[in-house]
C-alpha cells in the first residue's frame, strides 16, 4: 500500500487512526517510564474529534505522528519530541489567538507528565517544543527544528484545495472577505521567508512549500499587480502580462490589476507615446486570444506606484528587472504601511538579436527605417 493509499483509508476510518495513535502512545509512555489512566488518551482524541476543527483536526495528529516516526532515528530525544507532538494541538479554539491554544495545549501536557513523575528536565524540554510549533522564533534545537517541520510537513502532504478547505472549516464563522485577506497575509507572510523548513531532513522540500503556498494562495483568489506604458506593445510586455495571470492562476476569482501610464503623465516622457485607447486596446487584445481564466481590470496611472501603497488586497507585484530600482522602492515604502504583505516577482528583460527590447528602441529603427 502506497502513501495516498494509506492516507484515504486512514483518513476514511476513525478507527483505525485512533488504534494506530493508541499503539504510539504507549509506547511514547513506556519509553518515559510512566503509566497514565486510560482516560488520558481518551480525553486527548475526544480534543482532537471536535467537530469544528478542520485542519487542526484528528487527521492532522495522525499525520505528524506518522511522520516523526520515520525520523526518530536523527532525534535527540524521540519520545520528548513524540509526546510534545501530541499535546501541540491538543488545545484549539481558532477564536483566540495562537499562542493561547498552544499555551492551554502545553499546560495540559505538564499536568499529564507531572501526574506520571516526570522530571523537570524533560518536561521543559518537552515545554520549548511544544512551544516552538508556534512558529515566531528561531528554534533552539535541532529537535525543536524537526518537530516544527513535522507539523508544517501535512501542509504538501495534501492537495493544496483540499488543506484550505480544512483550513476555512475551522473558520467557517469569519466572514468571507475578511477570511480571504487574513489568510492570505498569513500564506504569503510564510511564503517571504528566506527558508521554509528549517530541519536538515526537510529543507529539500522548501521548493514544493513554495509552489503549494502559491496555489493555497490562488485558490482563495489572487490579486496580481503590474504596471507600464505598455508602447508598442511588445515581447516583453507579453511576457509581462504572461507572468501576471500566471501568478493569479486558473481561480476565475482571481483578478489581475493592470496599471497603464496614463495620457497625461505619458506627455512627460521624451518621445511620444500611443494614445491611451490604442495602448489600452493591444492589451485587451492580447489577453484575449490568449483566453486566460483569471480576471483582469486596467486602470489609468498617473503615478509609477498607482494604489500600491494603499490598496490591501494585492498578493503579487509582477515587475521586469529593467524597472528593478523603482520597484524595490515602491515595495520598501508598502512595507513601511500596516498593509499585507505583497510577493514581488521581478522577470528577466527580454533581449534578441539587437539587444534589450524596448519601445524607445523600436521608435528608433522604426525612424531609420
Amino acid at each position: 500500500m502506497d502513501l495516498m493509499e494509506e492516507m484515504n483509508t486512514c483518513c476514511n476510518n476513525d478507527q483505525k487512526i485512533e488504534g494506530f495513535l493508541r499503539q504510539e502512545w504507549d509506547c511514547v509512555c513506556a519509553e518515559l517510564g510512566m503509566s497514565p489512566a486510560p482516560e488520558i488518551f481518551t480525553d486527548l482524541i475526544a480534543g482532537y474529534q471536535n467537530p469544528n476543527r478542520g485542519y487542526h483536526s484528528l487527521l492532522h495528529l495522525w499525520w505528524v505522528i506518522k511522520e516523526a516516526k520515520k525520523y526518530m532515528s536523527v532525534m535527540e530525544n524521540p519520545a520528548e519530541v513524540m509526546m510534545a507532538l501530541f499535546y501541540h494541538d491538543a488545545i484549539y479554539n481558532p477564536r483566540i489567538p495562537d499562542t493561547e491554544n498552544v499555551v492551554l495545549s502545553l499546560n495540559r501536557c505538564m499536568d499529564v507528565l507531572r501526574s506520571g513523575e516526570i522530571s523537570q528536565n524533560i518536561r521543559i524540554n518537552i515545554s520549548k517544543i511544544i512551544m516552538g510549533t508556534l512558529h515566531d522564533k528561531p528554534p533552539l534545537s535541532a529537535d525543536e527544528a524537526l518537530a516544527r517541520d513535522i507539523d508544517l510537513s501535512m501542509i504538501i502532504g495534501f492537495a493544496p484545495e483540499t488543506i484550505e478547505t480544512l483550513m476555512r472549516k475551522e473558520y467557517a464563522f469569519v466572514p468571507e472577505d475578511v477570511y480571504l485577506i487574513a489568510r492570505k497575509r498569513v500564506l504569503k507572510s510564510f511564503y517571504l521567508n528566506d527558508h521554509l523548513f528549517l530541519s536538515q531532513p526537510f529543507q529539500e522540500q522548501d521548493s514544493k512549500m513554495r509552489i503549494w503556498l502559491l496555489k493555497m494562495i490562488q485558490y482563495n483568489g489572487a490579486r496580481v499587480v503590474v504596471g507600464g506604458t505598455f508602447d508598442l506593445f511588445h515581447k516583453g510586455h507579453r511576457l509581462l502580462i504572461k507572468k501576471a495571470f500566471e501568478y493569479a492562476g486558473k481561480n476565475p476569482s482571481s483578478i489581475v490589476t493592470i496599471g497603464l501610464t496614463s495620457d497625461k503623465t505619458a506627455s512627460k516622457k521624451s518621445h511620444i507615446v500611443q494614445p491611451f485607447t490604442v495602448r489600452e486596446r493591444q492589451i485587451r487584445n492580447f489577453i484575449a486570444r490568449e483566453k486566460y481564466q483569471a480576471g483582469y481590470v486596467i486602470q489609468s496611472l498617473d503615478n509609477p506606484e498607482g494604489d500600491l501603497l494603499s490598496n490591501p488586497d494585492y498578493d503579487f507585484f509582477i515587475a521586469s528587472k529593467e524597472t528593478e530600482e523603482n520597484a524595490k522602492k515602491v515595495l520598501a515604502l508598502r512595507n513601511n504601511t500596516d498593509l499585507p504583505p505583497i510577493i514581488p516577482n521581478l522577470i528577466e528583460v527580454v533581449t534578441d538579436g539587437n539587444g534589450r527590447i524596448s519601445s524607445t528602441r523600436l521608435r528608433k529603427e522604426m525612424r531609420s527605417n
